[in-house]
């Protein structure tokens, strides 16, 4: 298995693409039901990182697979604020202190929409995640 000779998990969580997404701020069944899947496959014997993670601003690039998903700067950033807001919570389900994450795009550029950037290099939010919990 190809968990077994991983030393980290690197995981892709797009909760956005989800068949049930809505907004950022209510996406957290999703960040727990993927940390527990990769939890219990891998014994709780990896550290988990988000290494794809976000929400689109815009869905100009991939259309979301809910009817009711909302690409949004206020569900992009309330995504963020999920995030930021989760790490004692994930840190209490996961081995090796927690999980560890980064916003995947940095700026639109890149990928329209999913960047922490607009199109004139100017920030979609205060970006100031915590470093630790």
């Amino acid at each position: 298995m190809v968990l077994d000779a991983e030393d980290v998990v690197h995981a892709h969580e797009l909760a956005f693409f989800d068949w049930d997404a809505t907004t950022g701020q209510n996406a957290m069944p999703s960040l727990l039901s993927s940390t527990n899947w990769f939890v219990q496959q891998t014994h709780w014997t990896k550290k988990i990182i988000y290494t794809q993670t976000g929400w689109p601003t815009n869905a100009n690039v991939w259309q979301p697979n809910s009817p009711n998903a909302v690409a949004s700067v206020e569900s992009a950033k309330a995504f963020y604020n999920l995030l930021d807001g989760a790490c004692e919570q994930l840190k209490g389900i996961t081995p090796q202190g927690g999980v560890g994450w980064f916003w995947h795009i940095w700026e639109d550029a890149m990928l329209d929409g999913w960047g922490l950037l607009d199109w004139n290099s100017n920030p979609k939010w205060n970006f100031a995640p915590r470093t630790g919990c």
